[in-house]
């Protein structure tokens, strides 16, 4: 039986026991203190991880972001997939800790920050203010815009216990509208046709963690807007979201059938129910794989198009050449 969305507590933690509040919410936290359930410094320093993920994205483009703050180790990446011509930006960048966050601060529910000699990403959710603020300043890309929250579906907040770890927690948003431009390998393009979304995640993670994901915006052949969260792995079911115009339905976990030899063959993603069957093409991949013996990675990204059907009760939407990605996902850190 699929889960029912309920709106979000005040406060992730319980004010009387201290334990988190365990669910999926409609709404977003204001702060997300997973801190505190930490048993000493050692054990947050190691197991405490925060990133924020966003894409803008439009019929024939998508502008894919990353900040990853690990405590220990700061890392960002971002790239550009065109329609017809794959990633024609593709940048992974590592920084130093203190120069690198992903935070709440007094003022922003979220501040994320990269700062490198080769250049800078930034964003930022001000309190008060219904704009996220994304600014990207690379050789290769520049990007200042603004995601309006306004008009928009509202966030899913999943909070999950973690299998040889703590707790995570993660909220996911999109179809909300853009305005804005960007300047991608010399070019300049506007952006005020676009669509953004993000996952915002901050946990204490089990020392491995692995998951498929995948993550779309766009339009359906009926003319509505919709986008989708899907996960295998990790979290798990709570996270899995449908959005269609201004409406939030959850998705039971999904299935992820692909070839790890071949990453830029056609990937199926489904629901166990149904509600869900998907072919993704691939026509980007960005991959980075690390070993440094105590931390190794292997993160692949693809980029590319989906087609096939999304249903939510007894809504079903056909979809076509709509933009996002997927990804495979296997870290010890």
């Amino acid at each position: 039986m699929t889960r029912t969305l309920v709106d979000i507590p005040s406060t992730l933690l319980d004010p009387r026991t201290g334990a988190p509040a365990f669910g999926s919410y409609r709404g977003a936290f204001r702060r997300t203190e997973v801190g505190a359930l930490s048993r000493d410094r050692f054990e947050r320093l190691a197991t405490e991880k925060r990133w924020f993920w966003g894409s803008i994205t439009q019929p024939d483009r998508m502008i894919a972001f990353a900040i990853v703050d690990l405590g220990y180790a700061a890392s960002a990446f971002t790239f550009v997939w065109e329609a017809g011509r794959g990633l024609v930006v593709d940048r992974s960048l590592v920084g130093v800790p203190r120069l690198c966050r992903v935070r709440s601060t007094k003022d922003a529910r979220i501040d994320a920050r990269f700062v490198h000699p080769r250049g800078s990403l930034r964003v930022r959710a001000r309190d008060g203010e219904p704009g996220i603020e994304v600014a990207i300043e690379l050789p290769d890309l520049e990007v200042h815009a603004t995601l309006d929250e306004r008009g928009a579906p509202p966030a899913l907040t999943a909070v999950a216990p973690v299998p040889r770890g703590v707790v995570n927690t993660t909220e996911k948003r999109a179809l909300m509208a853009v305005r804005g431009a960007a300047l991608i390998a010399g070019r300049r393009v506007s952006l005020d046709d676009a669509l953004g979304g993000y996952d915002h995640t901050h946990g204490l993670l089990a020392r491995r963690t692995q998951w498929n994901w995948a993550f779309a915006m766009g339009r359906a052949q009926s003319g509505e807007r919709v986008a989708f969260n899907l996960v295998q792995g990790f979290v798990g079911e709570p996270e899995c979201a449908l959005w269609i115009d201004g409406a939030l339905a959850p998705l039971p976990e999904g299935r992820f059938e692909f070839d790890r030899d071949a990453y830029d063959r056609a990937w199926r993603i489904t629901t166990p129910d149904g509600a869900v069957d998907l072919a993704f093409e691939v026509s980007g991949i960005h991959r980075e794989d690390l070993d440094l013996r105590l931390v190794k990675s292997r993160f692949v990204q693809p980029s590319g198009t989906f087609r096939g059907a999304v249903r939510a009760g007894d809504r079903t939407l056909v979809i076509e050449n709509v933009p996002g990605v997927v990804e495979d996902q296997d870290v010890l850190w």
